[in-house]
């Protein structure tokens, strides 16, 4: 099987790039992960892994967050009280604590060991949040549907800076490793970096892209892959944007789903839930090298970059990187 991926440093000439496919790309089989989690009794669609590597967190749309053993798959423990599917999650520098977004408006903190939540946000249902500890202490952002962005200070407890500058509704964001850099994106494809400190707009640009589906900055920092609903992966560079599409896909891909880097940055992991299968991406020949059979929500590189683990319907699957 191909992927279903053709190396291009700009937009245009999409049909004839795309009848080029099969010349242009190796034939790789289809690796089948090395083992499977299961245990959510509804689809998986958040993952993280604990700052050590030991335990991958999935959230899910039964309305759980289950941790388990990385290594062996074992079942650790169970955090119950969001009453909606959960949808985002984050790890502190420790390991300790554990922060989750749900469709239930709610934001919680989690004492990881002591399996309750210590702290809960109340936000409103219809927004886009993403939640991620800074180095310095725990960072929210929460894009709402009045086209602002809202930080949390997790420390104080209470709402920081205020983001405004999108003209449409913001349908996502993405936190630099540091905290110090938040990206933007809303529904034409307007993309915005943010210094999280003071507040102010550092960079905008218009990429051409439709409605941004998935953001993620890579470990440098100095590269934003982004993914968007007309099935165009592109990467921006930071911090002037300058916007270069990697590929645009044929269509039988609606979206592309998630994104993740390796912690080396030298892999990016595409999620294409029509295509049902994750694209291996080399960053620096930008060429997709491997495919792995996933119904994927979510993608996560182990802290160690040697595993990658995929929300995969109702179970989680993990594949060793070679």
């Amino acid at each position: 099987m191909t992927c279903s991926c053709l190396t291009l440093r700009s937009s245009g000439v999409r049909a004839v790039g795309m009848l080029l496919l099969a010349a242009a790309l190796p034939v790789h089989a289809q690796e089948p992960p090395r083992m499977t989690i299961e245990g959510h009794t509804d689809t998986a669609v958040c993952l993280a892994y604990s700052p050590d590597g030991s335990v991958i967190a999935t959230g899910s749309r039964d309305k759980t967050i289950r941790l388990w053993n990385s290594k062996t798959g074992k079942k650790l423990r169970t955090l119950a009280g969001h009453t909606g599917g959960v949808s985002s999650l984050a790890f502190c520098a420790t390991g300790k604590k554990m922060v989750s977004w749900s469709g239930d408006g709610t934001v919680r903190e989690w004492d990881v060991l002591a399996s309750k939540a210590t702290a809960v946000l109340t936000c409103p249902a219809k927004c886009s949040c993403r939640v991620g500890y800074a180095p310095n202490g725990r960072l929210l952002a929460i894009a709402m549907d009045d086209k602002l962005i809202r930080l949390w200070d997790g420390d104080k407890g209470s709402q920081g800076t205020t983001l405004a500058g999108h003209q449409n509704q913001v349908c996502g964001v993405a936190l630099s490793r540091d905290g110090k850099t938040l990206a933007s994106a809303d529904w034409i494809g307007t993309v915005r970096l943010w210094d999280t400190v003071t507040g102010k707009c550092l960079a905008a640009s218009e990429t051409g892209a439709g409605t941004v589906s998935c953001l993620v900055f890579a470990p440098n920092g100095q590269t934003l892959a982004i993914g968007d609903s007309t099935a165009q992966l592109g990467l921006c560079t930071v911090p002037d944007l300058g916007y270069s599409q990697l590929i645009g896909y044929d269509d039988s891909v609606e979206s592309v789903q998630c994104l993740a880097f390796s912690p080396d940055g030298k892999v990016l992991a595409v999620g294409i839930r029509d295509a049902i299968h994750i694209e291996l991406w080399n960053t620096a020949t930008r060429q997709c090298f491997k495919t792995l059979p996933a119904d994927v929500w979510d993608v996560a590189f182990s802290p160690d970059g040697k595993t990658i683990a995929a929300c995969d319907a109702s179970h989680i699957s993990l594949w060793d990187l070679k």
